[in-house]
């Protein structure tokens, strides 16, 4: 930063251009992305309209906050502009990151031509990285079944081989979405894992993306236990963070999996209110909106709030929607509604279209959705066989994977319709008694979330081991960067690490902190 300001006060504005472009990735792997765009605004207007490397950085700083408007058009310019220079391969890094933001634009065969062209010429680790990802994500949309598990993995492959904090990020953005599909839950451990060995235990933001990452996927395989102690991480580091919108959006909605499971409407449509608030915040030239907006409806459908699902059916049918999944989620809350309406035939002739589908695109919790919800439909037209081989594959790949999450989303109440069907011989005992199963685990969750929370010993007022360690220092009057050496940590995590401490005990004082460790533990 100081090298970068020292040249634009000497209006050395070309070395002042590459010194961001080179500090830009760690810039933001530090959290330090307004930072960027600041150092960026202090170039003349010319050079900030013109120049590649500076379109390059305000493209990565749009990125994680996924304003993929944003990086199109920045990227656009800076592959345009690099090409011009004789510098292609920061052309190629460009276009596969305009590929990508093209993408989740929604205009998915025109990113897939863009990343064909990228793929046809020489390409950097980096470069290689990026254009795996897009297919993981095609392929996800439009097949093959195996595919996004086999392109994940050459990702963390490629990645693993030499890629940066920021780079590991920048893959991890909503993949949990193909969860459901073979050996995508696999990668996206290894993701994780290197993730936050690429990262340290400083760069907070980051942190806290792969632990909401991890969180999705604890859902997914029905660890309640972990993903409550996971949730509880999340929510202190989006208060540290300044609760980002992107950030509390996904962690209210990973809330909502667990309301849902409880059964609990009231606390459900209130979550879902203020997730529908904030998306209204987002880049709206992007698909996520209608992504995090799905999530809500299947909510609602799950614990029957129905009256909301009126209301904000039509809006998404308002859309213009280019993502076959979400066409499919579309026409599957239409089904919904209709057969809790009566409207049984309009129902199936829906869902048994979908379900023709619904494997081979399944994206979260499209495939189980439209398999529980044409069972019902298929008892309600008394049809008991059909509805049992809508229901008996899900039953037998959920058995064979564990990942019950994607089940129990569905709603207490329909597994509960399901459980208690007259089946008469048309369902199999060991498939009956897996259904019954996953009833039972949501009413353990739902009575587990009930208990009062373990109330934490009186002497550490609940604070981690890790602030204990740090307290301990401080109170033998060390001072930060003595606490870093001590325990192998930057000066900065020790500074967060005391913040939060005086913040858990309401003191306003290293002092205060050191008396407070001295009367407890009586040094």
């Amino acid at each position: 930063m100081r090298r970068t300001l020292m040249f634009v006060r000497a209006g050395a504005w070309d070395d002042a251009q590459q010194s961001l472009a080179d500090a830009a990735t760690d810039m933001l792997a530090h959290d330090e992305g307004a930072q960027v765009l600041r150092m960026a605004e202090q170039f003349p207007a010319h050079i900030q309209a013109g120049s590649p490397l500076l379109a390059y950085a305000r493209g990565l700083c749009a990125w994680p906050h996924y304003q993929y408007g944003a990086v199109r058009s920045a990227m656009e310019q800076a592959f345009a502009g690099f090409d011009a220079m004789g510098r292609h391969q920061d052309a190629q890094r460009a276009r596969a990151m305009h590929a990508l933001a093209t993408f989740f634009c929604g205009h998915m065969e025109e990113a897939r031509r863009l990343s064909q062209v990228v793929r046809a010429k020489p390409m950097d680790l980096e470069t290689e990285t990026l254009s795996e990802l897009l297919d993981f994500w095609y392929e996800g949309y439009h097949g093959p079944l195996e595919g996004p598990g086999h392109r994940l993995a050459r990702v963390v492959d490629l990645l693993a081989r030499g890629g940066g904090a920021e780079l590991w990020f920048r893959c991890m953005i909503r993949v949990n979405v193909f969860s459901s599909r073979p050996g995508v839950s696999a990668q996206i451990k290894r993701l994780v894992h290197g993730a936050r060995a690429a990262t340290g235990d400083e760069r907070w933001s980051l942190q806290a993306n792969a632990n909401l990452t991890e969180a999705g996927l604890l859902f997914w395989q029905g660890k309640f236990a972990e993903l409550e102690a996971a949730v509880q991480r999340i929510e202190e580091d989006s208060r540290w963070l300044g609760r980002p919108v992107g950030l509390r959006i996904r962690l209210l909605t990973l809330k909502v999996y667990c309301q849902v499971i409880c059964d609990d409407k009231d606390t459900v449509r209130a979550s879902c209110d203020a997730i529908v608030a904030h998306v209204s915040s987002l880049d709206r030239s992007s698909d996520l909106p209608l992504a995090i907006l799905s999530v809500v409806m299947l909510a609602l459908t799950a614990v029957g709030d129905w009256q909301a699902v009126r209301m904000l059916l039509p809006t998404l049918q308002g859309e213009v929607v280019k993502n076959p999944s979400q066409q499919m989620f579309l026409r599957t809350f239409g089904a919904q509604l209709a057969l809790h309406e009566g409207r049984v035939d309009e129902a199936l002739t829906t869902l048994r279209e979908l379900v023709t589908r619904s494997t081979q695109l399944d994206t979260m919790y499209l495939d189980a959705t439209v398999r529980t919800w044409l069972a019902l439909a298929e008892l309600a037209d008394g049809s008991p066989t059909a509805a049992w081989a809508a229901l008996e594959p899900l039953i037998e790949d959920t058995a064979a994977s564990g990942n019950v999450g994607r089940v129990l989303f569905t709603g207490m109440q329909v597994l509960t319709k399901l459980s208690l069907a007259a089946w008469g011989g048309a369902a199999s005992s060991e498939g009956l008694a897996v259904l019954r199963q996953w009833v039972e685990t949501a009413r353990r969750f739902k009575a587990g979330t009930h208990e009062q929370p373990p109330v934490p010993a009186a002497n550490d007022a609940g604070l981690s081991a890790r602030e204990l360690e740090v307290l301990a220092l401080l109170a033998d009057s060390q001072s930060n960067k003595l606490i870093a050496r001590a325990l192998d940590l930057s000066p900065h995590t020790v500074k967060r690490h005391v913040a939060r401490i005086l913040d858990r005990l309401d003191l306003a004082s290293r002092m205060q902190a050191a008396n407070w460790y001295r009367v407890r533990f009586g040094n």
